[in-house]
């Protein structure tokens, strides 16, 4: 494929966390920044000097335990209702961000993702314009799942 050719992705897409193979529905977002993924039960482990998180993913049907290196935090506007201040302002959080691998069709990347507790929306992935340039993708919002699921194949991350 060539450097500048863009893969066409829908709204919606199956995405793999390739580390446990746990598939899940991730929306892609041209509007959001980050990719944001549902997570509860956070925990900081130190291991030879560097920080790791261990989490639960909040998939729809079944959730599955994580550890992942800890980038740090990253500031987010808050989301209506989430943290607004007294005067009726959002204001902005900070979430903590993971390095994941995340597989989408026959693309694997590493990226950096927020964990925030994701249950009440309809999509515990959120793919932001960071995640989507990784992917090399463009986005046709009248279509979901344009993308069929591939197996891993070793030495693939980019």
């Amino acid at each position: 494929m060539a450097a500048n050719t863009k893969i066409v992705y829908g709204y919606v897409e199956k995405a793999t966390l390739v580390d446990k193979g746990m598939v899940l529905s991730a929306k892609l977002d041209t509007g959001a920044k980050s990719a944001s993924l549902s997570a509860i039960n956070i925990n900081e482990i130190v291991q030879n000097g560097k920080t790791y998180l261990h989490f639960t993913v909040l998939g729809k049907k079944e959730q599955m335990e994580f550890t992942a290196e800890y980038l740090g935090k990253v500031k987010i506007k808050a989301r209506a209702g989430e943290n607004q201040s007294p005067q009726n302002k959002i204001a902005s959080i900070r979430r903590p961000v993971v390095l994941m691998t995340v597989q989408i069709g026959d693309k694997i990347r590493k990226i950096p993702v927020n964990l925030t507790n994701r249950k009440r929306f309809n999509y515990p992935l959120l793919l932001g314009r960071d995640a989507i340039i990784a992917f090399d993708g463009l986005i046709d919002p009248s279509h979901a799942f344009l993308i069929k699921s591939q197996q891993v194949k070793e030495n693939e991350v980019k």
